[in-house]
């Protein structure tokens, strides 16, 4: 008995479970036709370049939908107002405008609509000519029918004033026509022909002046300026340097025939401004020099030698020696900290000699400092020789069978010879030459 009811029980339980399945079931397959929604449609809208006549096209997932609903209404006149449906290529064909005119177009497919708003022009007003300037003072015609490049198409260019532009021109492939910067601010009148259609439009072209440009470079050897327009070096403009700090370039310049100006290397890290100025034109850069290539240099005399290589490449006129000393006493890793205050050619502070301090700054280059040293290398090879020529003589002198007292008499003269040697560097003749008296 407890079994029957056991299994009656399990039963009910059953029966309540199936329809509970077979429920949800039902929910599963009506919910998505609840919810679902068609995707929004693409509609596209072309002009017939031959008739004028506007073909509407319906796309969903970039298919082509026939039988959607296609309204037409217009904010003018307009004869193609109406319901369509679209064929089976997802197209609906309007009339030509009389005139142009904006229509609204709302598009219903599976019972989701989306509106669009379209320009549709007459035929006869359906070539364009636009012009446009660039910054450098050309400018591009493009002449277009229904917003597509005429190929072939001819451009008449008129103009107001003297523009070496104005004649006939054919459109290339791309419908473009360049013409070229004009010497005066004018207005440009642009006809554009194409079968039986003309297009017309005026454009004020403005002149452009090329812009002057300067620009610093520091290099290995030295400082460039150049000084370009459109690109190109601008000869014989003035360049005015300035700096915030002790700089030997600071001054006015000309630029050579190729527009650049050469500065020597900074003793020290300097900030120079240069303003470049031509035919009334001006321009203006600033850079910081830094004497940093010194230190890339392993070798300082090499330094030395690329600061006075720059020095010469800048045409650096004055007295070059207190400028080199500021350079070497500067630069030099192995100088103390105090070498800036005893660097040669400076004056001293308190000594009121203001003749020593002129004297410094007339002081020459180190070329001459050089040529003094060869000279001291020549006296001293040639005391070198004239000692090796007395000792050849107190040889032959030893080698002799003469009295002692000749021998004597050479020691004395070879005591002489030295002594004279002392006085005024020159060796006399040998003491047996003087014998022969």
């Amino acid at each position: 008995m407890a079994y029957q009811l056991e299994w009656l029980t399990v039963m009910r339980h059953t029966k309540s479970l199936v329809a509970l399945l077979a429920l949800a079931l039902v929910a599963a397959a009506v919910a998505p036709a609840a919810v679902s929604a068609a995707p929004t449609a693409q509609t596209t809208v072309e002009q017939n370049p031959e008739t004028g006549s506007a073909v509407v096209t319906v796309l969903q997932n970039d298919t082509a939908v026939e039988n959607a609903t296609v309204d037409v209404a217009a904010d003018g006149n307009y004869s193609g107002t109406g319901t369509y449906r679209t064929d089976a290529d997802g197209a609906v064909e309007l009339p030509e405008p009389a005139a142009t005119v904006d229509v609204n177009l709302t598009v219903t497919v599976d019972g989701s609509s989306s509106t669009t708003t379209e320009e549709l022009v007459p035929r006869e007003e359906s070539l364009d000519a636009l012009v446009e300037q660039a910054d450098d003072g050309t400018a591009t015609v493009t002449v277009t029918q229904y917003g597509t490049a005429v190929e072939n198409a001819t451009v008449a260019v008129a103009a107001d004033g003297n523009y070496s532009g104005t004649g006939n021109y054919t459109a290339d492939a791309d419908g473009r026509v360049e013409l070229v910067a004009p010497d005066e601010t004018q207005n440009v009148t642009v006809t554009a022909t194409y079968d039986d259609l003309t297009a017309e439009s005026t454009t004020e072209l403005a002149t452009t002046e090329a812009e002057l440009r300067v620009g610093v470079t520091q290099q290995s050897g030295g400082v460039e300026i150049d000084v370009t327009r459109n690109g190109t070096g601008v000869a014989n403009a003035t360049v005015d340097v300035a700096a915030d700090g002790n700089y030997s370039g600071t001054g006015t310049y000309r630029t050579d025939d190729g527009g650049d100006v050469d500065l020597p290397t900074p003793a020290e890290n300097v900030t120079v401004t240069v303003t470049a100025s031509s035919e009334g034109d001006e321009a203006t850069a600033t850079e910081t020099l830094t004497t940093e290539f010194v230190e890339e240099q392993k070798n300082f005399g090499q330094s030395v030698t690329l600061f006075i290589e720059s020095l010469r490449g800048a045409g650096f006129n004055g007295p070059p020696g207190q400028i080199i000393s500021d350079f070497v006493t500067n630069n030099n890793p192995g100088n103390a900290d105090d070498a800036k205050e005893d660097a040669p050619g400076q004056a001293k502070k308190g000594s009121g000699d203001a003749n020593e301090t002129d004297e410094s700054e007339k002081r020459g280059p180190p070329e001459k400092a050089e040529k003094k040293g060869d000279d001291e290398k020549n006296e001293e090879r040639k005391n070198d020789e004239r000692d090796e020529k007395g000792k050849e003589d107190k040889q032959n002198g030893e080698s002799d069978d003469d009295s002692d007292d000749d021998s004597d008499s050479e020691d004395d003269s070879d005591e002489s010879d030295s002594e004279d040697d002392s006085d005024d560097g020159k060796q006399g003749p040998p003491d047996h030459a003087k014998g022969g008296k």
